[in-house]
């Protein structure tokens, strides 16, 4: 309990003379100070005092003895409602805790929902509370413990249950030297340690010296690979033939003009911050040409008044053998 305590300390010799010492006061305030305790299995909540004063940092945590994690969070008493007077951290039990991750994350199975008495969510006045969570590492190589993912890899998001995923929050940061991931946040919800596989480089591939026939219509299908889709294409320098377009990624149209073009295209994927890459395609747009030793229609025409000579011949020969 909250409040000021005095203690003596008496000491008693094997001759039964008795000391004591002189009065000393310790002062207990959840509020501002650290607070350290240890919860059980499974999903488990542990609360501590909040002060709601103007000015007043709050420092609060907990250990689970469990993973084993310690959850620290900083917040002003200014971004706090007046009910807020006690924040409660419960320890998500990750056998049945199991958001939507997408297709980069990886689950290390450590979620802690932070929640705040009175039911405020969202922090008053815009100020930010900082919350600092540790993961495992004992054998210091690098990779969480129980998982392939490295330490390199760790994010804190918060999960919106409206989206059904997690979602970054203002910024977030990894200690590889203490063991971990603090990040900084203008609301409460559930907060998780997340592995963000890092994309493949992202590339333009497929053809880039492309041929089409004048007067027909046409699709160019643009690829590309790595990064993370979504992609986006522009036009960077120069423009397509006359007749074409950019669509998404796909050229379309038909070309209405002979000639070369020369452009830049450059694609950009969806990740936070952005990858990009450029590359420069040329379009020639021609007659289709005619191959060398491919019959057309004179050709076959040819072919077909010799045929019927040939048999006309035969057939008159034939005729007089008879007579």
């Amino acid at each position: 309990a909250e409040g000021a305590y005095q203690l003596r300390a008496t000491v008693t010799t094997n001759l039964t003379l008795t000391e004591t010492s002189p009065a000393i006061t310790v002062t207990v305030d959840h509020g501002s100070g650290y607070f350290e305790g240890t919860t059980g299995e499974g999903e488990h909540t542990k609360s501590t005092a909040l002060d709601t004063d103007f000015g007043i940092d709050n420092t609060v945590g907990v250990s689970d003895a469990v993973q084993p994690v310690t959850v620290e969070v900083h917040v002003s008493g200014t971004a706090l409602e007046p009910t807020s007077t006690a924040l409660h951290m419960t320890f998500k039990d990750p056998a049945e805790y199991t958001p939507h991750l997408e297709g980069r994350e990886t689950d290390i199975g450590i979620y802690i929902e932070l929640t705040l008495e009175g039911g405020q969510t969202q922090l008053s006045l815009d100020e930010v509370a900082t919350v600092s969570v540790s993961y495992a590492d004992i054998d210091q190589d690098g990779v969480v413990d129980g998982s392939d993912v490295l330490e390199e890899w760790l994010v804190m998001k918060w999960f919106n249950e409206t989206t059904d995923q997690f979602e970054p929050i203002l910024s977030s940061a990894v200690d590889t030297a203490a063991n971990t991931v603090t990040g900084v946040t203008d609301h409460l919800s559930v907060f998780g340690l997340i592995g963000e596989v890092p994309a493949m480089p992202l590339a333009i591939a497929g053809e880039t010296y492309i041929f089409l026939p004048v007067h027909e219509g046409g699709i160019i299908e643009l690829e590309a690979t790595g990064g993370e889709e979504p992609y986006t294409w522009q036009i960077t320098i120069g423009a397509l033939p006359p007749g074409l377009t950019l669509n998404g990624d796909t050229i379309t149209g038909t070309p209405i003009q002979e000639g070369t073009w020369s452009f830049g295209l450059q694609v950009t994927d969806s990740q936070t911050p952005p990858d990009t890459d450029t590359a420069s395609f040329v379009i020639t747009v021609a007659m289709p040409p005619v191959l060398h030793g491919t019959p057309t229609a004179t050709h076959w025409g040819i072919v077909c008044l010799v045929v019927v000579l040939v048999l006309t011949v035969l057939y008159r020969r034939y005729n007089r053998a008879d007579v």
